[in-house]
């Protein structure tokens, strides 16, 4: 699974809801301060995993920072859960994590009022529609901020991070699972 947010968020679930239990998170990037793309420097594409795409925070480190707080943008969140109210309080949890790890609470942003309204309506002229999606900004530096307290908080939960080091190999024995690796067997 790596370092992105699936990861982070599932390492989080367990040590917040399971006792006795060794997580370790393996990716084949590197942790957010690590990860620096040489290309406008050096003028070419010299990383190897790229820093962009790989590393722990996943490839949305280096983004704007934006998280679409709506079930239906990004995917059909509620289709899975079967229930618009389910994913929206999923939603909100998971917004609340980001939050407890530094994202900024007054940079929501949701696009409404008169003039909002008016643009839906001319656009509902000519068939196109204009969803109002509610969405938090955290940035490009806050991203990399939130993401290592996240990784402080892992870290001291017990949660071993191993970077640099693709798995190539799972197997599945029983209950457990054996991660294959240049560097060792997890």
């Amino acid at each position: 699974m790596g370092g992105g947010p699936a990861g982070l968020f599932a390492a989080y679930e367990i040590v917040e809801n399971a006792k006795d239990v060794s997580v370790v998170l393996i990716d084949k990037g590197y942790m957010p301060r690590q990860r620096h793309c040489p290309l406008a420097k050096i003028g070419k594409c010299v990383c190897v995993p790229c820093h962009i795409t790989h590393g722990i925070g996943g490839a949305g480190l280096f983004s704007s920072g934006i998280i679409n707080l709506r079930p239906d943008i990004g995917g059909d969140l509620q289709e899975i859960l079967n229930s618009w109210d389910s994913a929206n309080l999923l939603i909100d949890y998971i917004d609340r994590v980001f939050l407890k790890f530094g994202a900024s609470q007054e940079r929501v942003f949701e696009p409404r009022g008169p003039t909002f309204e008016e643009y839906q309506r001319s656009l509902a002229r000519v068939g196109a529609q204009l969803v109002p999606i509610r969405q938090r900004h955290i940035g490009t530096d806050g991203s990399t901020r939130v993401i290592e307290n996240f990784v402080s908080y892992l870290t001291e939960a017990g949660v071993r991070f191993i970077t640099g080091t693709a798995v190539e190999h799972v197997e599945r024995n029983n209950k457990t699972h054996m991660l294959r690796t240049r560097r060792g067997h997890y």
